[in-house]
């Protein structure tokens, strides 16, 4: 399949967001550990992979060619793959779980806008389309699993005291 120039530049928009995922993604390592934080990461992983299904169904080529070959032992680098985090944001914040986890839900909020804002209004890709609502509902997903996070943060701040 061939892709247009139009299709090319969602292609790149959707790079563009598929980084950000993955900062966020590698943000991960500063929060504490609960239930809560992998559901998020989980859900996370989730929209970053339909995203990239979008692009494939804009007929984008895989860049894991040798991923469903059982005789070859290589296994290809993740495609757009962010090397930095969200490290500077973090520090400018007060260091505890309730701002991380806001900030947090604070980036999540501008990627589901990003995928709302750049692709919403596309109607002839009904598969595109659906797939772009996997990776929004995995994204939201991934803000509500924040919003669980915040709720047992306020709930362990409130807990009385065993004396």
């Amino acid at each position: 399949m061939i892709m247009t120039t139009q299709d090319q530049q969602i292609v790149d928009s959707i790079i563009k967001i598929r980084l950000n995922i993955d900062k966020l993604l590698n943000s991960f390592q500063f929060l504490a550990p609960s239930r809560e934080v992998p559901l998020a990461k989980t859900s996370l992983q989730f929209a970053f992979a339909w995203l990239g299904e979008s692009m494939k169904c804009l007929g984008s080529e895989t860049p894991y060619v040798e991923s469903e070959i059982p005789a070859s032992d290589k296994i290809e680098p993740q495609a757009d793959h962010a090397e930095n985090d969200f490290r500077n944001e973090l520090s400018e914040i007060e260091n505890t779980q309730v701002a991380k986890v806001k900030l947090f839900r604070a980036k999540l909020t501008e990627v589901i806008s990003d995928i709302n804002n750049e692709f919403g209004a596309i109607g002839a890709y009904l598969e595109f389309n659906t797939i772009l609502h996997y990776a929004k509902k995995s994204a939201t997903e991934a803000k509500f699993s924040f919003g669980w996070e915040l709720g047992r943060l306020r709930d362990e701040s409130n807990k009385p005291e065993l004396s």
